[in-house]
């Protein structure tokens, strides 16, 4: 029953925000970048992670994908946004329940 709870005022939450503007705001965030080629590589030989899950970005008119590297035997994953010639880790970690 209190999941349900939860479930339901979770839910009404989620509606209210919905109705709601999100306002973005510009910020500049310090990330590493590489040649994509080399990243993928590196993701690949150093740390065993592969593509699990890729898709265009949609917030950005630049044609870049987002891409989730990850090594299903220990967890690791990195987050990567690309192009056609460089490569950006936007996040990376661990996978608590691997």
């Amino acid at each position: 029953m209190k999941k349900l709870v939860v479930v339901l005022a979770l839910s009404l939450s989620a509606l209210a925000c919905s109705s709601q503007e999100i306002k973005f705001t510009d910020v500049k965030k310090p990330v590493k970048c590489a040649d994509n080629k080399q990243l993928f590589t590196g993701l690949l030989n150093v740390f065993g992670e592969t593509i699990t899950w890729s898709s265009s970005n949609a917030i950005l008119d630049d044609r870049t994908t987002i891409a989730l590297f990850k090594n299903k035997q220990n967890g690791s994953w990195t987050l990567v946004e690309y192009d056609d010639t460089i490569a950006c880790v936007l996040a990376s970690g661990e996978d608590a329940a691997h």
